[in-house]
C-alpha cells in the first residue's frame, strides 16, 4: 500500500506525502521502517525534480540518511539501503548538485512537516 501512495506523488499531492508517512509506524522492523521512509522521500524528491529542481535535494538527502540508518541494521547479504542510497547519489550527479548546492536540507528547514503550499 505504502508504495502505491508513493505512485500518486508525480500528481503531487501533499495528502500523499502524508498518506505515506502515516503508515511508516505500523511497519515492523527498525530496518523497515527506515527503509520506506527512505523510499517515501527520494519517491517525493523524483516528484520535485521536474518541478523544482534544486529543492529535491533535501529529499534526496533525507533519504540517504534513512538508507544509511537503515544498512547499518541490515542482514549482511541484504544491499537494498545501499543500492538505494547510491541511486540518489547518481541523480544528484547527474543533475549537477555539487555539495557546496545542496544545503538545501528538507529536515532542517521542515522538519517532520510538510512544507506549506
Amino acid at each position: 500500500m505504502l508504495l502505491s501512495i508513493t505512485d500518486e506523488f508525480d500528481r503531487e499531492l501533499a495528502a500523499s506525502l502524508n498518506d505515506a508517512k502515516s503508515l511508516l509506524p505500523k511497519i515492523n522492523g527498525a530496518y523497515e521502517r527506515l527503509y520506506y521512509e527512505g523510499i517515501i522521500n527520494e519517491r517525493w524528491g523524483n516528484a520535485q525534480l521536474s518541478k523544482r529542481g534544486q529543492a529535491s535535494v533535501g529529499w534526496y538527502r533525507a533519504a540517504m540518511r534513512c538508507y544509511a540508518k537503515s544498512e547499518e541494521l541490515s542482514e549482511p547479504d541484504n544491499d537494498d539501503a545501499v543500492l538505494r542510497w547510491n541511486s540518489c547519489v547518481r541523480i544528484m550527479q547527474r543533475y549537477d548538485f555539487a555539495p557546496e548546492e545542496m544545503s538545501h536540507d528538507i529536515l532542517t528547514e521542515y522538519g517532520d512537516d510538510v512544507p506549506l503550499r
